[in-house]
């Protein structure tokens, strides 16, 4: 994972032990990235649970990746079998294969459909918004 992949309110995981440590949730929201020649890129994260705010380095920070749990706190509807769909609105829906990490989006008006390999939560998250202009509805802590 790159800075340029990330931005303000994606969500992503912890992969360092002291940091994980130190937060009570390893799921963490992208607060601001910074690309810095001397330490290394840097993402300013911020804990679900606490809201404490802190840099870390990018190296410690892992994307989510995208399992029938995850899709089903994001919206998405299990059809059959590991297809997984999420209306958008009456004429427009994003379709899931869990096996094949593969996102269709589908409209009825043209019958036309865009694939795209989606393996991340924040790549869902960027692509959601730049489809729709609005963030990708995400409940990461219900049950």
């Amino acid at each position: 994972m790159t800075v340029n992949e990330l931005r303000i309110g994606n969500i992503v995981q912890i992969k360092n032990k002291q940091a994980r440590e130190a937060a009570c949730s390893l799921d963490v929201y992208v607060r601001g990235v910074s690309d810095n020649d001397m330490w290394g890129d840097t993402v300013l994260v911020q804990n679900a649970c606490n809201e404490n705010v802190y840099e870390a380095l990018i190296k410690n920070i892992a994307p989510i990746e995208l399992t029938e749990d995850v899709l089903l706190k994001c919206g998405f509807k299990s059809v059959s079998g590991d297809a997984m769909v999420h209306k958008i609105n009456r004429h427009f829906r994003l379709e899931y294969a869990l096996g094949e990490y593969v996102l269709r989006i589908k409209t009825d008006r043209h019958d036309s459909s865009y694939v795209r390999v989606v393996r991340s939560l924040h790549q869902l998250q960027n692509l959601y918004l730049a489809i729709t202009g609005k963030e990708l509805e995400v409940d990461l802590d219900s049950k």
